[in-house]
């Protein structure tokens, strides 16, 4: 995986999981150094709750017998939980300081699955699907999930395709983008 156990803690976990056992299982998942632990922790999760999309990311990413297509496999059953559960927090986020910090999480997931799926449809031969997934990350994302590469993995897809007019346009943006950081 390409966060540190750090990112994922900060951007898979929150106040709202205490006293749930399987979140509780998944943060220290996180933070587990062996994969094989890593592993039977996430499937212990999802045998707690079977709703549970965060380890389900952890399965997709690190399973060592997963091709693309099972990783995308499981990735697909991440989003479906993960949109549920973004929905359910969504409707609640503004009761407490705990349902705001549970939608942070379920949206972090969301996004995080989704650049998933595009790498994974681009690792398929979909650039194509993969540019518009990557192109709808960028425009939703937030300045705190910019360590997800998002734009450097849309112009990668760009240039495989060999579709430079589009990387001038992408780097442009992110140029004018840039420039309006640097006067704030």
């Amino acid at each position: 995986m390409n966060l540190s156990a750090q990112d994922h803690q900060t951007f898979f976990t929150c106040e709202a999981d205490a006293g749930k056992p399987e979140y509780e299982i998944m943060q220290t998942a996180w933070r587990e150094r062996n994969p094989g632990a890593r592993i039977k922790a996430a499937k212990e999760a999802i045998g707690l709750n079977p709703e549970c999309a965060t380890a389900y990311i952890l399965l997709a990413e690190e399973e060592q017998s997963l091709d693309i297509q099972e990783a995308e496999t499981k990735f697909r059953e991440a989003f479906r939980i993960a949109e549920t559960n973004y929905r359910r927090s969504q409707q609640l986020q503004h009761q407490n300081a705990l349902m705001e910090s549970q939608h942070r999480r379920d949206t972090n997931v969301m996004i995080y699955i989704r650049r998933r799926l595009a790498m994974c449809a681009r690792k398929l031969g979909r650039l194509k699907e993969a540019v518009k997934m990557f192109k709808d990350l960028a425009k939703e994302v937030p300045p705190i999930m910019n360590v997800l590469n998002i734009h450097e993995n849309l112009l990668e897809c760009l240039l495989e395709m060999g579709n430079y007019a589009d990387v001038q346009a992408v780097l442009a943006k992110i140029g004018r983008a840039s420039d309006r950081k640097s006067v704030v």
